[in-house]
């Protein structure tokens, strides 16, 4: 803040008896210091304006950008010519006030936007308090602009925590449909249910890039192709080159596979258990494995689980979908998965859904009559 007060007002007093808070810029002493140079005396006073009241005097509140927050004259000539005789100042000085007062005066009224004329019994540190309450203001001022200032970089952050969030979330996604597709072909992720630990059965994968051990790492009880899906991606924790690689041989796996069967294949026999046990990754037989005419028993180590699995990997892999719609009940994907997997390879219109015109459209991939 910079305050201007005319001769005698107490000006010297008040910054001797508060010299931490109120700095005495007087025009006889400053203007010598800096050699006349009114830019150089200029910038001294903003400069010491930023963490102190700065009192000035005589005509430097014309210096160009001085911005003068209050001045402060006296209520006549005679009463500063009084306290200036009072004070046994020198009659040079007297004499100076006593014919520039009226010239001073006016220009300060003119050029000053708060101007405060004091009476004979006041001085400036009768409005002490109206300068800490003004300098506070202004620092509570910049505080709330700080505020402001720190919100908007707050909520910048969120934003683009937000962002981060949300280009994990698709490369989790991503990288999650990568993994079901390789599961769902085979490539170097294989799933099957049996004994995953002592005494407990569930889904579990086998692939090099899962450590073996005395129970499966990588496992889950039920809705395989959410869980272990999940399951996996957080075991690997993969980088996106690594996806970007396993991608090219998922899609490569797809352009590999069959467009059509034989649809006697797989059909009983005189082995020793009169079928085939499917596995869930063959390239022929799909109308014996979907109907169910290839699952296993206890004494083959074949969960039924394990069979409906086979049928399950079969009917994702674009073979016995007319039979999964018929019998859906029997299996545990929804339907919304198998066309989700059949638009992603091609197998499926975007607008279009499993129904009889697919099917008479796709005769090679049925398994009904």
């Amino acid at each position: 803040m910079i305050i201007y007060a005319y001769y005698g007002l107490g000006k010297t007093t008040l910054c001797k008896k508060n010299p931490d808070l109120f700095i005495d810029v007087d025009e006889e002493y400053v203007m010598p210091k800096f050699n006349q140079n009114l830019d150089a005396v200029k910038d001294y006073i903003i400069d010491m304006s930023k963490h102190h009241i700065v009192l000035i005097n005589g005509r430097l509140f014309q210096i160009p950008e001085i911005k003068i927050d209050f001045a402060f004259i006296p209520a006549n000539k005679q009463m500063i010519l009084n306290r200036l005789e009072n004070r046994h100042t020198s009659q040079g000085f007297i004499d100076f006030v006593k014919y520039t007062f009226d010239e001073n005066i006016f220009a300060v009224k003119t050029e000053c936007e708060r101007v405060i004329t004091l009476s004979p019994n006041d001085y400036l540190s009768d409005y002490r308090y109206l300068f800490i309450w003004k300098k506070e203001n202004k620092i509570m001022s910049q505080l709330a602009n700080l505020q402001k200032e720190k919100d908007n970089l707050t909520s910048k952050i969120e934003n683009i925590n937000d962002d981060i969030a949300t280009v994990n979330a698709n490369i989790e996604r991503i990288a999650k449909d990568i993994l079901l597709n390789a599961i769902i072909t085979g490539t170097e992720f294989k799933i099957r249910h049996g004994s995953i630990a002592p005494y407990t059965t569930g889904y579990m994968i086998e692939s090099p890039h899962v450590e073996k051990s005395f129970c499966y790492r990588v496992t889950c009880q039920s809705e395989w192709y959410k869980n272990i899906v999940n399951n996996l991606y957080n075991y690997l924790y993969w980088s996106a080159d690594k996806y970007e690689k396993l991608a090219k041989k998922v899609d490569a796996a797809w352009k590999a596979m069959p467009t059509s069967y034989n649809k006697d294949a797989y059909g009983p026999d005189n082995s020793l258990h009169g079928h085939h046990i499917a596995n869930g990754y063959e390239t022929d037989g799909f109308k014996n494995i979907v109907t169910g005419r290839c699952g296993g028993t206890w004494s083959s180590y074949t969960t039924c689980s394990q069979n409906d699995l086979a049928r399950e990997l079969c009917i994702l892999r674009g073979f016995g979908a007319d039979f999964f719609v018929e019998h859906e009940s029997q299996f545990t994907m929804p339907k919304e998965l198998v066309e989700h997997i059949y638009r992603e390879n091609g197998l499926l219109d975007e607008d279009s859904v499993l129904d009889d015109e697919w099917f008479a459209n796709n005769p090679n991939r049925c398994v009904l009559n």
